[in-house]
């Protein structure tokens, strides 16, 4: 998790919050970067780099969701994973991120705003906009793991329409290939 240092409430300008400094940006223009580095269409990192960032996540997360009160990030994606100097990556961006009512170990249902977060990393039941608990962001990093290995988008072979790829894959219709 990028580390949070502070906040800007001032009631007479925008609300700001303070993070450390991430230089490597984040990992969806890295790779970027990367593919006109190499001049290839296709560019992924070693296998130790991608087990490294994946692991980094999965602690992220299992931080956010065991939590006394689990905690969604909900907008889980390449362009809210930052690199620092040393590239390690770290999860920012927890605009939109929703804190769940404790479950005492049952499961809970929740009425949750669906339709959350962006296209692309969305799981169904968020698409569909049914009730969702922590498991989306694990659909996410699911595509994140599919991203970070092959070093393409999700259902690239659906085209640039990231909405279109959701819709579909909630309907049951299409596998990231």
């Amino acid at each position: 998790m990028v580390m949070f240092l502070g906040a800007c409430l001032d009631k007479d300008a925008p609300i700001m919050c303070i993070t450390e400094y991430m230089p490597g940006g984040d990992l969806e223009r890295y790779y970027m970067a990367k593919r006109r580095e190499k001049m290839a269409d296709v560019w992924c990192p070693p296998l130790w780099r991608i087990l490294e960032w994946c692991s980094a996540v999965a602690r992220a997360l299992a931080f956010l969701h065991h939590r006394e009160e689990p905690l969604i990030h909900r907008d889980l994606k390449p362009l809210n994973l930052l690199l620092n100097k040393h590239l390690e990556v770290k999860v920012a961006d927890m605009g939109i991120s929703k804190v769940m009512a404790a479950t005492n170990g049952n499961a809970a249902s929740y009425t949750m705003t669906g339709g959350v977060g962006s296209w692309l990393y969305m799981a169904p039941e968020v698409v569909r906009h049914e009730q969702y608990n922590e498991k989306v962001d694990i659909y996410a990093f699911g595509l994140i793991m599919y991203f970070m290995s092959s070093g393409r988008t999700p259902f690239y072979q659906l085209g640039r329409d990231p909405e279109l790829a959701a819709l579909l894959q909630a309907e049951g219709g299409v596998v990231a290939q």
